[in-house]
């Protein structure tokens, strides 16, 4: 294997920033803050108020997780991987991909299931099989859940 040590200096441009007045003073660059954080909180606080109002999270639907994932995730609380976690469906994936059921508790008749229990099932599960990142993904999930009663 050869390796090439040449120096390339396009490899390597220098990007011109302008700074204002203020910031070259102090040396230090000053991002424009998006909003006040007491305002955050307040959006924050409104929207689990508004979901564990609308939402019964211990007899609800894929469907309303799926939309209060929805909801959480453009509203900052959430990361995506966390909507991605209670999101994930295997039985919904394209024809001819490998398909398993990942649900712990059964449905009820009207297709709802207290999906915090199903979710501390999962996390005893990957307990079990020592998959510990799965375990405290698991965790954080029933946390979110559980913010919602």
């Amino acid at each position: 294997m050869r390796v090439d040590t040449s120096y390339n200096p396009l490899l390597y441009q220098r990007t011109n920033i302008n700074l204002s007045a203020n910031q070259k003073a102090g040396g230090y660059f000053s991002l424009p803050e998006k909003s006040a954080p007491e305002q955050k909180e307040h959006v924050a606080t409104d929207i689990w108020e508004e979901l564990s109002k609308s939402y019964t999270i211990r007899n609800a639907s894929f469907r309303e997780i799926q939309e209060i994932s929805a909801k959480l995730y453009d509203a900052g609380q959430i990361s995506l991987l966390d909507h991605g976690i209670l999101t994930f469906e295997p039985m919904a994936a394209l024809p001819g991909a490998s398909k398993f059921n990942i649900h712990m508790t059964e449905f009820n008749a009207d297709g709802r299931k207290d999906w915090i229990e199903e979710y501390e099932q999962r996390a005893q599960s990957d307990l079990k099989n020592s998959n510990a990142m799965g375990y405290a993904h698991k965790q954080k999930i029933i946390e979110i859940l559980k913010r919602l009663l």
